[in-house]
């Protein structure tokens, strides 16, 4: 195979592989009695996986905009679903609160019934297979993002 063709190919598969991500990424199945906002969904589930953040560090780690950040965790501290608080070295941080888990894990099992039924679809073995592929993949992507970043820093 020629390198224009196997250039071609890699494109070809970048592309797919883009248009399958947005399907999955696009797709929000939104319930009426869900009781967040899909911005406060992903706020919250980041906070719940990671742990207290600063604002500038969630912005980053979610590679979102700070002042979208600051934005919607202004929202979630107003509807008593998040807070701040003062870390021993004196960064402010923000976190769930009881009641803003309890809304997070409200809705992960709305959220929960649908994937379980295309999971269920797929069957054990391809989904276990889908799996270790997509970690794989995003082990890649994180190392593939990091030298580019490196090769190329950001200008002040």
């Amino acid at each position: 195979m020629t390198e224009q063709a196997e250039s071609d190919e890699q494109l070809a598969r970048s592309e797919t592989l883009g248009r399958e991500w947005t399907r999955v990424r696009r797709r929000r199945v939104v319930f009426p009695e869900s009781l967040l906002e899909e911005s406060a969904f992903r706020l919250l589930l980041h906070l719940d996986d990671h742990g207290p953040r600063t604002l500038t560090s969630l912005a980053e780690q979610m590679e979102v905009e700070l002042s979208t950040v600051s934005r919607q965790m202004t929202a979630l501290v107003r509807q008593g679903l998040a807070h701040r608080v003062l870390a021993d070295d004196g960064a402010r941080l923000v976190e769930p609160t009881t009641d803003g888990l309890a809304a997070l894990t409200h809705d992960r099992r709305l959220r929960a019934r649908v994937w379980g039924d295309a999971m269920a679809e797929m069957g054990a073995e391809r989904l276990d297979a889908m799996l270790v592929l997509l970690g794989d993949f995003n082990d890649a992507l994180d190392r593939a993002t990091a030298r580019a970043r490196a090769a190329d820093p950001p200008t002040a």
